[in-house]
């Protein structure tokens, strides 16, 4: 038992190394900071609003609010790292809201 649980932590760390310490960094926590907002804005827009648009209202709110405080789109702030940001804005609203 002990021995899967290590095989399944080893996996899941290696999966999510890269993951975390993008977000450790500063321009990470701008970037999830930023995308908490967006995702709220986003959450917010009228019923009936589809999610690709809700998604790219967030995705744009958060490249101007990375260039609004100086960090390069593409090179320091690059579409995955939003876009991940984004997801993981949208759980934890959605964790706080039940």
């Amino acid at each position: 038992m002990m021995e899967r649980v290590k095989f399944i932590w080893s996996w899941l760390w290696a999966f999510l190394k890269p993951f975390i310490r993008t977000f450790l960094t500063e321009v990470g926590r701008a970037v999830l900071m930023s995308a908490r907002s967006a995702v709220l804005v986003a959450g917010s827009m009228p019923e009936g609003t589809s999610n690709e648009k809700r998604r790219k209202a967030a995705f744009a709110a958060i490249e101007r609010d990375m260039k609004n405080i100086g960090y390069d789109i593409g090179f320091q702030v690059t579409e995955s790292m939003i876009n991940s940001a984004i997801e993981v804005a949208l759980l934890g609203v959605k964790a706080e809201s039940k």
